[in-house]
This record gives C-alpha cells, structure tokens and sequence, in this order.
C-alpha cells in the first residue's frame, strides 16, 4: 500500500469493546504508532522509581477503584507524547483518548495543528452487557502486559507466547469496577464525540458485537474511505 500521508486517529469505546486491539490492529495495518493512554497511565502508575511520589499514590489509587485520573495530569502526558511523535513525521492511532471533554479541549487543537485535515474518530458500539461479560472474561500477561480478549474460538494461554510470563486476570477486571467504568464512560466520554463533530473531524461507528476479525475489516474499510 502506498504511503499515507502522517494522519491521527481516535478510536473510542466502552470498556471490553476491543478497541486497544482494534487500535493496535489499525497501527499495524497502516504503519502507525498505537497510542494507547491506558497504557501510557499504568507505565507511569506502575514505575517502580515512582512509587514514593504522592501524586502517582493518588492517581492510582483512582485507577485501582475504577475512576477517571486528574485530567489536566494526563492531557500534559498525552500532548508531550504526540508532538515527540509529530516531529518525527510518524502517524498515530489513539486508544480511549481523549476521555473527557475538558481533555479534548485542551488536547484536539493541539493536534488539529500537528495534523491539519487528517483526523478521524471510529467508535465502537456494544452492549453493556457485552462489555461486563468481555472484561471479566479476558487476560493479561503478567510480565509484558499483552491482554488476551476473551474468544470463543481460542482460551487465553497460560504462558505469554511472548515473554513466557503467566496469563492471568487483571486484579481491576471485576464486574464492579467495571460496572463503574461504563458509567463513567456514557457520562464523561461519550459527549466527546460530538464535540469532535463539532470541529469538522469525521466520526464513524463501528458494530463492535461481531467477532475481531469482522470489527477489523469493517474498521479498514471505513479508514480507507476516510484517510486513504
């Protein structure tokens, strides 16, 4: 495929509704950096060097009960990543981000700047029923990090193939915590994708009931409508 122009995507959705996989898979597909907040947030959460500074105390105690971090906190780590990114002409691929409207405010102009004309939002739709039964379903390496989406075609693995670390569930993957966490999605994050449409960027929803591989290329076609 030919090379696209550098471009920033968003793709949103509750939890269990497999968008870090289907943010990972666009990254890849496209050759792009898979900007995964969720990510970033339990790196710096989890940083053994970190574990004394009251500010990183208190923000994951937020995460561990399932609440929204400080988000003037988290806009400064996600922008200070995308102009790194920028600067080296790479495209990104965000996951989950931005997660509330005061983060879109101060974060979307940015880019817009960085990547004038060349954004998109795909949101994936599923049923809160859906999402329970997807969390409390998947695994996590213990070492490395990689989940493991629940499918019923194929068990999470006991050892990471990548790193031979144990497979087990997250600690946070609890239908209470993530009772919460779809609350605080439908109030605070939803919103954001009409302030998105308000500033021209182009959102599509995305069926995200099917098996991966269907949310995959449904995800592809529309990209290439939107991007390519």
């Amino acid at each position: 495929m030919e090379s696209l122009k550098p471009f920033a995507v968003f793709v949103f959705g509750p939890p269990g509704s497999g968008k870090s996989t289907q943010a990972a898979f666009l990254a890849q597909e496209f050759g792009a950096v898979d900007l995964d907040s969720g990510e970033l947030l339990r790196e710096m959460l989890h940083d053994p060097s970190k574990t004394g500074d009251p500010k990183i105390k208190e923000e994951k105690a937020k995460y561990d009960a399932g609440q929204l971090n400080d988000s003037m906190w988290v806009e400064s780590m996600v922008i200070q990543k995308v102009k790194e990114l920028a600067a080296e002409g790479k495209s990104i691929i965000f996951s989950g981000n931005p997660r509330t409207l005061v983060e879109a405010d101060k974060e979307i102009p940015e880019i817009q700047i960085l990547y004038p004309g060349r954004m998109a939002a795909f949101s994936i739709v599923v049923k809160d029923d859906t999402s329970l039964f997807r969390n409390t379903k998947r695994k996590i390496c213990t070492e490395c990090g990689r989940v493991f989406p629940w499918s019923p075609n194929e068990p999470a693995p006991l050892l990471c193939p990548d790193c031979g670390g144990t497979v087990s569930s997250r600690p946070d993957d609890t239908s209470e915590i993530i009772g919460e966490r779809l609350k605080v999605f439908h109030r605070l994050t939803e919103p954001v994708l009409n302030y998105l449409r308000s500033k021209n960027i182009p959102v599509i929803e995305i069926d995200g009931e099917p098996l991966a591989d269907i949310v995959s290329q449904s995800l592809k076609e529309n990209f290439l409508k939107v991007l390519g």
